[in-house]
């Protein structure tokens, strides 16, 4: 019988890319210059800066818009000096489409305003552009992988530095949260690393069955890096507690295990002269599959329950939206839809105690149906397996595997709301669109049109242009987060007037960012302008489903004496989370106010018996105040009657 365990070979060419480039590939200065760029790019994951408001995020931000600048300045230069023809593929056009579409349908038909998510999405299509033109180089498709996975390696020992109290984490209710705000995240960039790094410690480690070799030393360097990755991977995932980046992590790195050591005629060898072991070994492989899975739901059941709450309601949203709600309020769509689902009482006790106000549908591909519509959806799920297919008939077997990873992790969780995972979905697109074998199928080859180096020319500066347009502003807006981060640190009362008026001058920069919103509305209220205030909530009700905007909405309308509204607005709060009390004890409040004393009572007992998600000392405080509430109120009643 043939071994099925047999080593992926390096080639002659890959023992000489430590000492030169093939011939027509960049120079040597060239190569380090554009090398240094693109790891600039992907040393985004790592930005956190605390002098921003939000700076985990934020910082993410500002780094990518100077890389991307360098990048594009960069790409220029060297394609001026390069000058090689670019092989394109029909593939290549469904990232344009898709982009152009989106901004186009956001812009003219939901009049959304160019939000930061908007720039964002226009720079990663031109950072695949530049990626696309730049991994033509075999120096470039072979190191920049290198530098991937060794952010996996810093972020996994960033991860065991907080772990073991060396370093802060970025989250005061966890400890592990590496770069990121959460270890949900963080969690799921060390799975999409994972497979990468298993499979390039596997395909290196055959040098270490020859005699030392220099020519070997970008191979000893490579499954150095790739070996520290993974065991630090091993040993930081578990401490994450993240379902969704386990799952995604074994998927991937399954993935290239078995196309790493099984070929499909030695596998069938195996099969068939080994049948009972093979379906011995799969059903304990599926005992134990489904075992692990029970085990990981009761991990966090209510977590868990909450997503399926989350999954079903949107599903639910679909018929009424198949043209998308656009880019970015999906959560405001959302917030409408759950409280529609508990005003009727449809849900159970079970549903309202697990209710949350959710940014994100927990699955990527429910929200871009969601916020795109359905067609473009379509047309970018197919992109999205054509491009695993391709990994695969390409041999790109380390990125179609992280890109697998990402996309199981999408499906749990929201990578493709944070610039970092987006930044590595164009990295996997570019690699495998730049390998050097056409995809072949029975009854179709694929197509290829080669552009000369003028037109690649003239679109690397027209790109340049708009990327330079793009920026336009992100100065300014980085000094407005600076700003703004020194205004959450004062929030006396006694400074609200002048803070009014500094709220005011950010507005035109952080207009799409719901917490500013909420803080600059919360000013004006504290200040008298309930109107103006309320104008400002009514911007970050579209963007966002959180309870706290429509309780400071009522509680404006109740000091302007309209008690319909604020009335409507508390109970919309309730609807969205009902197991939060503060709803109802500004509906017992407005009621004592209103002279509506059965319904202040009502309410009253509800904040009095209603079982909280999370108990604190606010809600004893609020029940303290209305067992007094309920006790004047009787009061009341009793001399009305005598």
């Amino acid at each position: 019988m043939r071994r099925i365990f047999m080593p992926t070979k390096i080639t002659k060419q890959e023992t000489s890319l430590f000492f030169k480039s093939p011939k027509g590939d960049l120079g040597g200065y060239l190569f380090i210059v554009l090398l240094i760029t693109f790891c600039l790019v992907l040393s985004t994951v790592f930005a956190v800066d605390d002098t921003l408001a939000n700076g985990v995020v934020s910082a993410k931000y500002f780094w990518f818009y100077v890389a991307m600048g360098v990048t594009a300045l960069i790409s220029l230069v060297v394609y001026g000096c390069r000058r090689v023809e670019l092989k394109i593929y029909p593939v290549d056009f469904l990232p344009v489409l898709f982009t152009g579409f989106v901004l186009a349908i956001n812009y003219f038909v939901f009049s959304s305003a160019i939000t930061t998510k908007w720039i964002l999405l226009l720079q990663l299509l031109l950072l695949f552009f530049y990626l696309r033109v730049a991994l033509q180089d075999k120096l470039l498709r072979f190191y920049v992988p290198i530098f991937f996975v060794f952010t996996g390696l810093a972020e996994a020992v960033w991860g065991l530095m907080q772990l073991y109290d060396f370093t802060p984490s970025n989250h005061n209710l966890f400890k592990l949260t590496g770069s990121f705000f959460n270890p949900g995240p963080y969690s799921g960039y060390l799975a999409i690393v994972a497979p990468v790094a298993l499979y390039y410690l596997l395909k290196d480690s055959v040098v270490f069955k020859r005699s030392f070799f220099v020519g070997y030393l970008p191979h000893y360097l490579r499954f150095a890096v790739s070996i520290f990755a993974f065991v630090g991977i091993l040993l930081v995932l578990p401490a994450a507690l993240s379902r969704a980046a386990w799952i995604a992590a074994i998927i991937g790195c399954s993935f290239v295990l078995s196309f790493h050591y099984m070929q499909k005629k030695q596998l069938r060898e195996y099969i068939a002269l080994q049948r009972k072991k093979v379906i011995l070994f799969l059903s304990i492989g599926f005992l134990l599959l489904a075992c692990g899975a029970t085990g990981i739901y009761q991990l966090k059941k209510n977590s868990a329950d909450g997503r399926v709450l989350i999954w079903k309601t949107t599903m639910q949203m679909i018929p009424k939206y198949p043209m998308g709600v656009g880019l970015g309020h999906f959560a405001g769509v959302y917030g409408e839809e759950q409280a529609a689902y508990f005003a009727a009482g449809i849900g159970t006790a079970q549903d309202e105690l697990i209710a949350g106000n959710p940014d994100y549908a927990f699955n990527e591909y429910l929200q871009i149906i969601i916020e795109f519509g359905i067609i473009p959806a379509v047309v970018l799920f197919i992109s999205f397996i054509l491009l695993v297919y391709m990994g695969i008939k390409r041999k790109a077997i380390a990125e179609a595997g992280g890109l697998l990873s990402l996309f199981v992790f999408a499906a749990m969780s929201y990578p493709f709301n944070l610039l970092p995972f987006l930044i590595v979905l164009v990295f996997f697109m570019a690699f495998i669109l730049t390998q050097k074998r056409a995809v072949r199928v029975k009854g179709f080859t694929e197509k290829s049109v080669v552009l000369p180096w003028q037109a690649v020319f003239v679109l690397l500066t027209v790109s340049f242009v708009i990327l330079f347009g793009t920026l336009y502003q992100r100065y300014p807006t980085y000094k407005a987060y600076k700003e703004w981060n020194n205004l959450k640190m004062i929030g006396s009362t006694d400074a609200y007037p002048e803070m009014k008026n500094d709220y005011e001058n950010l507005y035109p920069y952080l207009s799409d960012q719901t917490l500013f919103l909420f803080e600059y509305a919360q000013c004006l209220s504290k200040t008298g302008e309930y109107n103006k205030s309320n104008q400002i909530l009514e911007q970050a009700i579209k963007i966002s489903c959180d309870p706290m905007l429509y309780n400071i909405l009522g509680k404006n309308y109740q000091n302007l004496k309209n008690y319909k509204f604020a009335e409507q607005n508390f109970l919309k709060a309730s609807h969205i989370v009902p197991n939060r009390i503060y709803s109802y004890y500004l509906l017992a409040n407005l009621y004592a106010e209103n002279g509506n004393k059965e319904s202040a009572i009502l309410m009253g007992k509800k904040v009095l018996t209603k079982e909280p998600k999370v108990q604190s000392t606010a809600i004893n405080e609020m029940r303290a105040k209305m067992k007094e509430l309920i006790e004047k109120e009787g009061l009341k009643d009793k001399k009305m009657k005598k």
